[in-house]
């Protein structure tokens, strides 16, 4: 008895977390030097995304600093930066970031308007920034 009802209980668990989640939500984008993509989970409301951008240039890089822009409807910002990076380092996780608004709806009407701009040295010492607009895939 204590089995059967162990099984209902794992049945039900599975069914109610299995409705709760709906999906997720792809944006993408890429510049002349960089492509980026953030994935955010979304159930009945959106969760935390993560995301990287990767280096498309020839140049060994020496750093980078990546600011995520969002529209001021999301009141949350995020960046960071990267130095002594490896010769042949080129895809870089831009982390775990919080959901920018927790309405589903407001999220997906807004989210075409996130950007990354991103700053990056070479070897050779030039300084170089380029921003990647990011749009729903």
């Amino acid at each position: 008895m204590k089995i059967c009802k162990t099984i209902i209980l794992l049945l039900i668990i599975l069914l109610v977390s299995g409705c709760v989640f709906i999906g997720m939500v792809r944006i993408e984008g890429d510049s002349q030097h960089w492509k980026g993509e953030i994935t955010y989970k979304i159930s009945d409301t959106v969760e935390n995304g993560e995301g990287y951008i990767e280096y498309l240039g020839d140049e060994q890089l020496v750093s980078i600093e990546y600011v995520i822009k969002f529209p001021e409807i999301f009141t949350i910002g995020h960046s960071g930066s990267m130095e002594n990076i490896n010769q042949d380092d080129t895809i870089f996780s831009i982390g775990i970031l919080n959901p920018p608004h927790e309405d589903v709806d407001t999220f997906r009407n807004n989210v075409d308007d996130i950007s990354i701009t991103v700053k990056w040295e070479t070897v050779s010492g030039n300084v170089f920034e380029e921003n990647i607009d990011l749009e729903q895939k």
